[in-house]
């Protein structure tokens, strides 16, 4: 039944080997320093470019450009992942709600260098308050795959001392994140 599969669910953190290497996402190379958690088809990280604190890319570790593509097993990964991320971020966060989005792209984006061309999920920890309107949160996003290029470009791709303190800053952010979810995972378990 599905209740055995999903409490038989087995929450993983990030390998070693995830954290010291990078990952495919659109055209970019990732920093694994960025990833809080893992599961067999996806990613979930702490983005270069937060709209509001908390947020954090579900990423499928496959490149598709469409949610509808996804495989059985790569939606079903991500549908427990997003349950049990957004729990414990609103916990983490001290918040009530979160924003979840899903970021889709058609064959017309594959050639536009402004998109990132490879489907993943906001999940966007939210309190009463934090923008002056609830849906002043949508337009964040419209232009959200720039942003998170630029942030990108300008503290990854550029290799500066300034990149590799962004990485750092990155890395220990996320650290913090994988702390705190590896004592929620057992509630999962």
């Amino acid at each position: 039944t599905w209740g055995s599969i999903i409490s038989k669910q087995n929450y993983e953190m990030a390998s070693s080997s995830a954290l010291s290497s990078s990952f495919k996402f659109g055209t970019m190379n990732y920093p694994g320093k960025a990833i809080i958690f893992q599961k067999q088809y996806l990613y979930g990280i702490i983005p270069l470019h937060q709209v509001l604190p908390g947020h954090v890319l579900l990423i499928p570790k496959r490149t598709v450009l469409n949610y509808k593509d996804l495989e059985p097993a790569e939606v079903f990964d991500m549908a427990l992942a997003i349950r049990f991320l957004s729990k414990e971020l609103e916990k983490f966060y001290s918040c009530t709600s979160s924003t979840i989005y899903i970021q889709n792209y058609g064959k017309e984006d594959e050639n536009n260098p402004d998109k990132i061309n490879h489907v993943y999920v906001h999940l966007i920890p939210r309190r009463k308050g934090d923008l002056k309107r609830n849906d002043d949160i949508y337009p964040l996003l419209q232009d959200y795959d720039r942003q998170l290029q630029v942030q990108y470009n300008n503290n990854i791709v550029l290799l500066s001392p300034h990149s590799q303190v962004s990485i750092e800053k990155l890395g220990l952010e996320a650290q913090k994140h994988r702390e705190y979810l590896k004592k929620a995972e057992i509630d999962y378990s």
